[in-house]
């Protein structure tokens, strides 16, 4: 079984769709439920859940933690790992994302945080450059989610921070 917490995200619908197509148990956790049946044609069962960025994260990190799941896969964003001191939205986004990025680290799972640069909206290129090291550059959501999909099949980039771009 796979959770996904953002479950209407555009991400996170593609996902379920890739998992979902080869038998998958896809669970998405969502906010509002009029977007359950956005959900379920992608081929996921859609869960509520009022969380935000940070309080969320650590939430779910938390409740893996008791269920002792095998992965733990997080995505970020670029701009995490040194984010500004602004009051503006973005920069409260990005230290957000970074404080539920320290927690995933510190949590002793076998973790993995991805964070993709600008996503677009436009079909996969199926070429994504990985980096271990902060790196510029937008990506399709539709790769995002085959990174996902990839790094769900086993521990090869545990305990790693990865930027996606293409």
């Amino acid at each position: 079984m796979v959770a996904i917490a953002g479950g209407h995200g555009r991400i996170a619908l593609r996902l379920a769709e890739r998992l979902s197509g080869r038998g998958e148990t896809v669970v998405c956790l969502i906010r509002n439920p009029d977007h359950a049946g956005d959900v379920r044609e992608r081929g996921g069962q859609a869960v509520r859940k009022m969380t935000m960025d940070r309080d969320g994260a650590i939430k779910l990190l938390r409740a893996a933690e008791e269920v002792d799941a095998a992965r733990y896969l997080m995505v970020s964003s670029v701009g995490a790992e040194a984010p500004p001191d602004g009051d503006d939205v973005f920069s409260v986004y990005l230290r957000a994302k970074a404080e539920a990025d320290a927690a995933v680290q510190a949590s002793g799972r076998d973790w993995t945080i991805v964070r993709p640069g600008p996503l677009r909206d436009e079909p996969g290129t199926g070429k994504v450059r990985i980096e271990v090291d902060p790196f510029r550059g937008d990506v399709p959501r539709d790769d995002v989610a085959a990174v996902l999909d990839a790094l769900l099949a086993g521990p090869r980039a545990s305990g790693r921070i990865l930027d996606a771009v293409v």
